[in-house]
C-alpha cells in the first residue's frame, strides 16, 4: 500500500511540474552575440614594459564572424585624467573568442596617488553572456 501511495505522489508531482509554463522559452539565444568581462575586479601594474597601456580582456559568446562592442569608462576616472580609454569600440576578428580594451595611463611620475581605479562597462543594451560580468573595476598601480 505504501508503494502505491508513493507512486501516485511521484506521478502527481510530475504532472504538476509539467504544467508550470513560467520557465519555458529561451532566456539566451545562441544567434545573438553576447559579451562579458573576464572578472569583476582586476589589478594591473604600471610598468615600463607595457608602454603606458593596460589591456583588459573582453570575451564573446561565439567565434563566428567579426563583432564589435562599445565600452565606456566611468566619469570619475575621466575627471581624474590619469586613465584614458583608448578603444571605446572593441573589435573581434573572425575566429577570435577574446579582444582587448586598451586603457592608457600617464607616466607614473605624474601621478598624485600610488594607484588609480576605473570602472569599465558595456554600452547600455549590450547582450551579455550567461553568467557575464557586465562591468569590471580595474586598478592600475605603481610597482
Amino acid at each position: 500500500m505504501k508503494n502505491y501511495i508513493f507512486a501516485i505522489a511521484v506521478l502527481l508531482s510530475g504532472v504538476a511540474a509539467s504544467c508550470n509554463k513560467d520557465a519555458e522559452g529561451a532566456v539566451y539565444t545562441a544567434h545573438e552575440m553576447a559579451f562579458s568581462f573576464v572578472n569583476a575586479k582586476q589589478v594591473m601594474d604600471a610598468e615600463a614594459g607595457n608602454a603606458g597601456v593596460v589591456k583588459v580582456p573582453v570575451y564573446r559568446s561565439s567565434r563566428n564572424g567579426e563583432a564589435k562592442v562599445e565600452v565606456m569608462l566611468d566619469e570619475k576616472a575621466v575627471a581624474e585624467g590619469v586613465l584614458k580609454l583608448q578603444t571605446p569600440e572593441v573589435t573581434f576578428k573572425d575566429g577570435e573568442p577574446a579582444a582587448y580594451v586598451e586603457v592608457s595611463f600617464l607616466p607614473a611620475d605624474q601621478w598624485k596617488e600610488k594607484k588609480y581605479t576605473a570602472v569599465l562597462t558595456f554600452k547600455e543594451g549590450t547582450h551579455l553572456s550567461p553568467g557575464a560580468e557586465a562591468r569590471t573595476e580595474i586598478t592600475v598601480q605603481r610597482k
